[in-house]
C-alpha cells in the first residue's frame, strides 16, 4: 500500500487520520523510499514477479523499479479504478500464487 503521507505501509499497520493528496512532487519524494522497500521485499520474500496498481499520480513513486528487481514488473492500465480492480481480479485468480500475508 502506498500513502501519501506515510510512503510504503503495511496492511497490518495502524495509522492515525491524515488529508495529504498523491500529487506528482509528493510521489517523485518518496521514490528512493518505495522503489528500496519494493524491492528488498521481492528479495527477501523471493517473489516471482511484481504487479503495480497505481493511479497516474502515484505512477513517479515506482519510476526505475523494473531496473532494480529481477523479476518481471507489470503495470496494471486503466482508465479507473474499476478497470483495474478488474484486470488486477483477473491477474489474481488466473495465477498460481501463495498469498503475501497468511490466512
Amino acid at each position: 500500500i502506498l500513502s501519501a503521507k506515510h510512503g510504503i505501509i503495511e496492511p497490518t499497520d495502524e495509522i492515525g487520520y491524515y488529508d495529504q493528496r498523491m500529487d506528482t512532487d509528493r510521489a517523485r519524494e518518496l521514490n528512493d523510499d518505495v522503489v528500496a522497500t519494493i524491492a528488498e521485499q521481492v528479495a527477501t520474500e523471493s517473489y516471482s514477479k511484481v504487479w503495480v496498481n497505481l493511479g497516474k499520480d502515484y505512477q513517479p513513486a515506482v519510476d526505475g523499479l523494473a531496473e532494480v528487481v529481477d523479476v518481471p514488473v507489470t503495470h496494471i492500465d486503466g482508465a479507473g479504478i474499476g478497470i483495474k480492480g478488474k484486470q488486477l481480479k483477473q491477474l489474481v485468480s488466473s495465477a498460481h500464487t501463495t498469498p503475501a500475508y497468511g490466512d
